[in-house]
């Protein structure tokens, strides 16, 4: 059987990936100024790119926002606009009424579950539990910033080091899917920050070397 999935090291997105960019298994929404990478994630996660998008006027997508199959999360202050590639895209749109606005930082989702910062309001956790997500409050090596923590698809999770047995087992529990944790980036603890992925691929920065790429193999696509 062949391989059925891309991993690329690659310096589109300003070697940051997951900081400029949102993915799920069906499109790409890459941040303003940043269309020249839309061939190649096209190629690499093998979905439909929508480009040159703001949320909170910034072109930091993955750090205003948490997305999966179904549903894509907003801080409050994001205008309808900065958010109608969600609509036309058919995916539902939550917003967040929290101090917070980090949302990509404070969420850690696929299409199964979601952990979430400790610091969310019940209201939150409902608005996320409406969309039939499991939903639960917790850490990854003692960082309430779980989305940038870790980054998960639909086959596994890859999390900062630190990241405890009880840690692990309660986000395996939530996603459904096995955790293994490393680095990207030459060692750079924070996942979210080099990743791109879907269940198809994964953009990862430039820096992140052989060995890191070994252990971003197995945890997102040995399984």
């Amino acid at each position: 059987m062949g391989v059925s999935w891309r991993l690329r090291r690659s310096r589109a997105l300003r070697g940051l990936p997951g900081i400029y960019a949102l993915a799920n298994n069906e499109i790409a929404v890459i941040g303003e100024g940043e269309s020249f990478s839309k061939r190649e994630i096209e190629e690499v996660l093998g979905v439909e790119v929508i480009d040159e998008v703001r949320i909170r006027e910034t072109s930091l997508l993955g750090i205003f926002c948490a997305m999966n199959s179904y549903c894509a999360v907003f801080p409050r202050g994001t205008s309808r606009n900065e958010m109608s590639w969600a609509k036309s895209a058919g995916i539902e749109t939550i917003i967040l009424e929290e101090v917070m606005t980090a949302v990509g930082n404070l969420i850690l989702m696929n299409d199964n579950g979601a952990i979430v910062h400790p610091g969310l309001s019940e209201s939150s956790l409902n608005a996320l539990k409406e969309t039939g997500m499991r939903v639960k409050r917790g850490t990854i090596g003692g960082l309430k910033t779980v989305g940038s923590a870790a980054i998960a698809n639909n086959k596994g999770v890859l999390a900062n080091p630190n990241c405890t047995e009880e840690e692990a087992e309660l986000v395996e529990e939530v996603l459904g899917v096995p955790l293994e944790v490393g680095t990207v980036n030459s060692g750079i603890p924070y996942p979210k920050v080099g990743i791109l992925l879907n269940d198809k691929g994964a953009i990862v920065g430039y820096e992140t070397t052989g060995p890191e790429l070994g252990r971003i193999q197995l945890a997102l696509f040995q399984r």
